[in-house]
């Protein structure tokens, strides 16, 4: 393999393959070893040579780039949905395994969302798998999902998966290995600046850094441009890239970016209908039993609702779907896995009903999208999960909602006037880059982004205080660095038959936790999700524990957490890294939270609690 193509090449070969090749997972050993090599031809022969050529040219200049850079560099790599953006990124960090010359020996893959992790870090095993008689050396790859309990501080692995506010929080001293030496706290402040600045960065879907007052984007562009003036490498990919936000990286970093665009070569074909009424009311009649279905709401509890909705014609009308499935961000990590588990392995139809949790990161082949409106960035990645491999696909899109939370009134309102201007939406070629960024500029223009940023100032102007702060060989300020206008409490459900839990504590084994663990997402500039923390801790008052420390049993190797009892944990929770509720009493297996319990008539809570919740002080 002496060139960009042929590594091209691989990668698609052998991730097709690996797609293709679990669709059944009850065959025994034998029959997958002969179906894989089956499914491994058809692969290499079925490649579009032209997407590969167009994929290689693109490849082939970023590296060149990227390995002549003297300084730092900032590429940005836009192309539609499904386009093969992953195959360019990859190729060039493997590459210079290839061929000994190097510029980073690390890579820091960074998503938006924790769930994509573990997905995209399948993806590169499987790349590095098909190189592995090439390689001399083989890189290890891990995760880093910033969790209280399991802390790998960036050092997870040569190739780490982790999420912006890991990578983040790393750089400005907030996540760090630290202790307490002779009396005084000291610790590895500057070691995950050095880490990153000296590695490969690759921001992917990076169109999710933006939120309802423009924080992150400001915030995050004043970091990675540190990095990049520091000699960092970094590249930005995302299919719906507001051309603000390239400008507000221009600015940042003191260089131009180098941008290329990746025309789609695979012409989809996609039906677009738009109805000017609420999906829920609908959905029951408009999806029909022998296809497989995406359908994505924007809350958690309208979800739960479709989703019994659906279940129940599944049950009486319909015998040929195989499985209906719900994905959201109120299912522990162990149910979500199981979740994408369950889309990889299985033949027949399925419909998955699911929040945002859907928009990125979904590699399987549906029929047809159900789909409320959202933010055109947010709804152009939901009609990109369809059309996929040359199948025809049909998309509805349903203008009426039950309001416009989680997002901001401005931008759907925009959204919604654009798609309504003479049908746009239905007449845009959506694999057309080009008119992609059109569609996202038209919704978030100057003088809606400045409407959001202004609510945002006070939060922004915080953090620019905290980043002006860090000096080299110091102690990281004490203040806190906003990164985004919200940010997450950790919830553990616990059972009784399998944690240890008396009058006073509770004890959990680690590999427990993690599986049932629950990121609750508190808003910095709202009071409803405060609300419903408050709502769900009194719904269990009296069982409800917080994180008091970890460490390991070393008779029998374990790791294990402990748990205090906590009196009052509606006045209590801000003071705990994380908190644990029993499991019977406020969750469903493959359901979620009961959302009932997080909407108990209480009246929202005043702007001091707000304040007192977040995680200032924390343990």
């Amino acid at each position: 393999m002496k060139d960009l193509e042929g590594l091209i090449r691989r990668l698609v070969t052998s991730w097709c393959t690996a797609k293709n090749g679990r669709r059944s997972c009850n065959q025994g050993d034998h029959q997958v070893s002969e179906d894989r090599s089956r499914i491994e031809e058809v692969c290499a022969k079925n490649i579009n040579e032209e997407c590969l050529k167009e994929q290689s040219k693109i490849a082939k200049e970023i590296y060149e780039e990227i390995a002549e850079a003297k300084t730092g560099k900032v590429v940005i790599l836009e192309a539609p949905t499904g386009a093969g953006k992953t195959e360019i990124i990859s190729s060039v960090y493997l590459y210079q395994w290839l061929n000994k010359s190097w510029f980073a020996g690390r890579l820091f893959w960074v998503e938006p969302t924790h769930a994509l992790l573990s997905q995209m870090r399948e993806r590169l095993e499987v790349y590095i798998d098909a190189l592995k008689n090439e390689l001399k050396v083989i890189p290890r790859v891990g995760e880093d999902h910033g969790d209280v309990v399991d802390k790998a501080f960036l050092y997870a692995a040569t190739i780490t998966l982790t999420t912006i506010d890991s990578l983040a929080y790393g750089y400005v001293a907030k996540r760090v290995l630290s202790w307490v030496e002779m009396g005084t706290s000291t610790g590895r402040y500057t070691l995950p600046a050095g880490l990153i600045t000296n590695s490969l960065v690759v921001l992917d879907e990076a169109h999710l850094i933006q939120d309802e007052v423009f924080l992150g984007p400001r915030v995050l562009s004043k970091i990675i441009c540190s990095v990049v003036k520091a000699g960092g490498l970094v590249v930005l990919a995302s299919a719906t890239l507001p051309t603000k936000l390239v400008e507000l990286f221009k600015g940042e970093c003191d260089v131009d970016p180098t941008e290329h665009k990746l025309e789609s070569c695979m012409k989809r074909s996609i039906d677009i209908d738009v109805w000017d009424d609420k999906l829920e009311n609908f959905i029951e009649s408009h999806i029909n039993c022998d296809e497989s279905a995406l359908v994505i709401l924007n809350t958690v509890e309208r979800a739960q609702n479709v989703y019994n909705k659906i279940k129940n014609k599944i049950k009486n009308k319909c015998s040929g779907v195989s499985r209906v499935l719900l994905l959201h961000s109120l299912m522990t990590r162990g149910d979500r896995r199981s979740v994408y588990e369950q889309l990889k392995c299985g033949d027949g139809p399925t419909i998955l009903v699911s929040t945002q949790s859907a928009e990125v990161g979904i590699d399987f082949k549906f029929d047809a999208l159900y789909t409320e409106v959202s933010p055109i960035d947010s709804l152009v990645q939901r009609i990109g999960r369809v059309g996929r491999g040359g199948k025809p696909a049909r998309v509805r899109i349903y203008l009426k909602t039950n309001g416009n939370y989680p997002y901001n009134d401005i931008v759907m309102n925009n959204t919604i006037n654009t798609i309504r201007s003479v049908n746009y939406l239905k007449s845009t070629n959506l694999d057309d880059i080009n008119m992609i960024k059109k569609l996202v500029d038209d919704v978030y223009n100057k003088e809606t982004v400045d409407m959001l940023a202004t609510r945002g100032d006070e939060l922004y102007l915080k953090s620019v205080e905290y980043l002006s702060q860090l000096h080299l060989f110091a102690y990281p300020p004490e203040d806190k660095l906003y990164l985004k206008p919200s940010y997450y409490v950790d919830i553990l459900l616990y059972d009784d038959k399998i944690c240890e839990r008396d009058e006073t504590g509770l004890k959990c084994d680690r590999k427990y936790i993690e599986d049932n663990l629950v990121r609750f997402s508190i808003s910095e500039i709202r009071t409803e999700s405060v609300n419903r923390l408050i709502n769900l801790l009194k719904s269990v008052r009296n069982r409800v524990y917080g994180l008091s420390r970890c460490g390991k049993v070393y008779d029998n190797d374990k790791e294990y957490c402990y748990f205090e009892k906590v009196e009052y944990p509606e006045n209590r929770w801000e003071q705990y890294a994380m908190l644990a509720v029993p499991k019977g009493e406020v969750y469903v297996d493959m359901f979620g939270i009961k959302y009932d319990l997080l909407k108990s008539g209480q009246q929202s809570p005043s702007r001091e609690e707000v304040d007192r919740g977040r995680r200032r002080g924390r343990k």
